[in-house]
């Protein structure tokens, strides 16, 4: 146990969040690093700050969640880098489709390639 420290779980301490003490802000701030540091374990370019971000959800962020009527965002073109141009929100089923018709297309033109 740390000196001064009075036991396990103390609790969120809104003081020394980055963002300031609104609850709201500090998710999004959140899921902004979680984004970034998965982009980089991709190895995709990321060129996004905060507030780019934060307008990218707009009033959308209420709606973010995992079934296919939620959304969330996605690159409107995979080859480039996540940026304040090249990203866009929508539902996960149109997500789903979106990267459906990416695999088909890939598994079209391998089998196409090895029949060469």
């Amino acid at each position: 146990m740390i000196r001064g420290q009075t036991g396990r779980g103390t609790g969120p301490r809104p003081h020394t969040w980055v963002t300031g003490p609104d609850e709201l802000t500090h998710a999004q701030y959140r899921a902004f690093i979680q984004c970034r540091a998965q982009a980089n374990y991709r190895g995709e370019g990321w060129e996004l700050e905060f507030d780019q971000y934060q307008a990218a959800w707009g009033d959308q962020w209420s709606q973010r969640g995992r079934c296919r009527d939620d959304v969330c965002m996605t690159r409107c073109d995979p080859t480039q880098p996540w940026s304040e141009h090249n990203v866009h929100v929508i539902t996960r089923q149109q997500h789903a489709d979106l990267q459906g018709i990416g695999r088909r297309g890939w598994r079209k033109n391998r089998n196409h390639a090895t029949q060469e």
